[in-house]
């Protein structure tokens, strides 16, 4: 009875390894087997929600200037602006006059005469010298200024009546001085007079 036993329990065992192996190379086997196909594409997923701005890039070089426009019409006139300082009276105009008049004189033969004639007027008068009423000669002893005349050696010949002449655009003033020449005359005896040279033409 023992022995009979014995081989039902060894048979139970080994067929219970053999059918736990069978069935696991049937799970490996039906594993091993089964692919997806390839050529079978999923459904496409949503789109994501859009990405944030990235910072502004660097500024680009100016480009180049463009055809100046016509001219637009002149503005409306602004306001009048506020009136400025007054000025300084301008000097007004007048007819020449002699502030320093020539004066009369005596002078030596040989000796230097000269004549003031200061004078004044707006416009600025011109001033000339006459002798006996008519333009002086050249002579390079006689100099000529607008308030005055040198004459130097005088001379019997330089003796007369001197005018000095101021004038502008509204008139003419004159005023005149006599010149008056000294000379020493020697007789044969040796003795000497002076004479006067009051006028020579």
């Amino acid at each position: 009875m023992e022995n009979s036993n014995k081989k039902t329990n060894t048979s139970k065992t080994i067929n219970r390894d053999d059918i736990k192996k069978e069935v696991q190379l049937a799970l490996n086997n039906l594993v091993g087997t089964v692919h997806c196909p390839k050529n079978i594409r999923g459904r496409r997923g949503r789109p994501g929600p859009p990405g944030k701005h990235g910072p502004p890039g660097p500024l680009g070089p100016p480009g180049p200037k463009g055809v100046q426009g016509d001219q637009g019409p002149p503005g409306p006139k602004g306001d009048q602006g506020p009136q400025g300082p007054k000025g300084d009276p301008g000097q007004s105009i007048s007819a020449p006059s002699i502030v320093s008049p020539p004066v009369s004189m005596v002078v030596n033969e040989t000796g230097a005469a000269s004549f003031q004639c200061e004078v004044k007027g707006n416009p600025e008068p011109q001033v000339t010298w006459l002798k006996q009423n008519s333009p002086l000669r050249a002579d390079k002893r006689i100099v000529q200024s607008r308030g005055g005349l040198l004459i130097t050696d005088v001379t019997s010949q330089d003796g007369g009546m001197y005018t000095c002449k101021a004038k502008n655009i509204l008139g003419v003033k004159t005023l005149s001085a006599t010149l008056t020449i000294q000379g020493k005359i020697t007789l044969t005896d040796g003795s000497h007079y002076l004479m006067t040279f009051i006028s020579s033409l």
